[in-house]
């Protein structure tokens, strides 16, 4: 049976780095990040996001990122609206990548950053939570 891990922790505390260890020793890995960043290639949220946000968002057909980030990041209503669109998409996303897993997998371990302010705890047989020191 495989044991699902989340991987927790606050802004530049080393989420990325622990994630990549937990690989080297042979765990299944999944980063959350990765999967809604990847998403805004989707064709279902850049129609969403050209609807609420005009062709500005995706000048060449590809969703600006950074415009992205100026919208949502300055405005809690719009990012409230973008993790609606996109959060549902992920967890459905970490839901197949689980269900995919070679039954001989041992460990598969997800990154989530916000995995306990989600109340996501109990979707894991355990968590890891990644702390440093501000000055790290």
């Amino acid at each position: 049976m495989t044991r699902f891990v989340g991987l927790t922790g606050g802004i530049g505390a080393g989420k990325s780095e622990a994630l990549a260890a937990f690989e080297r020793l042979g765990a299944a890995t999944l980063s959350t990040d990765r999967v809604a960043h990847d998403l805004l290639d989707d064709d279902g949220v850049r129609s969403a996001l050209l609807e609420r946000w005009g062709e500005g968002i995706a000048p060449d057909g590809r969703v600006d990122r950074e415009r992205v980030s100026e919208i949502v990041f300055n405005d809690g209503d719009e990012l409230a609206w973008l993790e609606a669109v996109t959060h549902p998409r992920v967890g459905a996303h970490v839901i197949e990548w689980r269900q995919s897993l070679d039954p001989h997998v041992r460990v598969a371990v997800v990154e989530v950053p916000l995995l306990f302010e989600a109340a996501m705890e109990d979707a894991f047989d355990a968590t890891v939570a990644v702390v440093a020191a501000d000055e790290l």
